[in-house]
């Protein structure tokens, strides 16, 4: 009987330990499909992302245009574009999405379309005399945007952006700068220096002010926008490549094609952190008179 007792046992043990695997297998299968269909997910969501931002940049005789955009993630919280305002005017901006992921990159798709320049539903355009639209003052689309978006307590979210506009017959260009790292001027004589910057990140506080400064461009002229992901792109050491290398190679192209010097910025960056993915989303946009 004590045989008898051994084998039931032992067969009762495989029986358990079949039953174990086979739940194990339908486990890791049912775990396969989610993991398939959130990847399927992710990447039609960056997809979407993606075709926002500008496929073709306004073309003028007046300026050129340049940028790129590298996300540290399937979904990116930086999002960058550039479009005529009328025929006299050129539109930029740079922004950045506090936090990585999902919720960065739907915030960062409703200010898309909160900072399109379709007339009809743009923050970029106010209502002119006799149902006319007019062009909004960058510091005035500051405050709106800070007005419509205050920062959620709960997960503490927010952006910064630098927004501005290029008068291209007078060469003037006029932005906003909310939080975010000022614009580079290259001048066509090879100097090269940040502009002035001030202004508390979006949703920071309900009654924050936005000033907007105004610079005179010289043909040859160069203005790049940028966000900290490209300045805090960190080496081997930890070290960041910071504001001053980032002065050092803009003006190290100031010869080169605006295009050529553009992405000569962006390859010395991924250089710097030994072509590691970056850590934070990296955006650089820049226009030449």
């Amino acid at each position: 009987s004590g045989e008898v007792t051994h084998y039931i046992g032992v067969q009762s043990d495989v029986t358990s330990e079949r039953k174990a695997l086979k739940a194990l297998h339908e486990t890791k299968a049912r775990l396969e499909k989610a993991h398939d269909r959130m990847t399927r997910n992710l990447q039609a969501a960056r997809s979407v992302q993606r075709s926002l931002l500008p496929e073709k940049v306004p073309v003028h005789d007046e300026v050129k245009i340049a940028w790129h955009l590298d996300s540290s993630d399937e979904l990116a919280g930086d999002t960058l574009n550039v479009f005529d305002l009328d025929d006299d005017h050129v539109g930029f901006y740079v922004l950045d999405v506090s936090g990585h992921g999902t919720a960065a990159a739907l915030l960062s798709v409703a200010l898309h379309r909160w900072l399109s320049p379709d007339p009809d539903r743009s923050v970029l355009r106010t209502e002119g005399p006799r149902g006319s639209t007019r062009i909004m003052s960058p510091e005035l689309v500051a405050r709106e945007l800070n007005a419509e978006f205050p920062m959620d307590t709960e997960t503490a979210q927010y952006f910064t952006v630098v927004y501005g506009i290029l008068n291209i017959r007078r060469r003037e260009f006029r932005y906003v700068s909310a939080g975010h790292p000022p614009p580079i001027v290259l001048g066509a004589d090879g100097k090269v220096r940040q502009l002035e910057s001030g202004g508390l990140p979006i949703g920071f506080m309900p009654d924050a002010r936005y000033e907007a400064e105004l610079v005179k461009l010289d043909p040859g002229d160069r203005i790049f926008l940028y966000s900290d992901g490209l300045t805090e792109s960190e080496n081997n050491a930890g070290e960041f490549f910071d504001v001053s290398r980032l002065l050092e190679s803009i003006q190290a192209g100031r010869n080169d094609d605006l295009e050529k010097a553009l992405q000569a910025v962006v390859s010395t960056a991924r250089r710097w952190r030994n072509h590691r993915n970056p850590d934070d989303d990296l955006t650089l946009l820049g226009f030449e008179v």
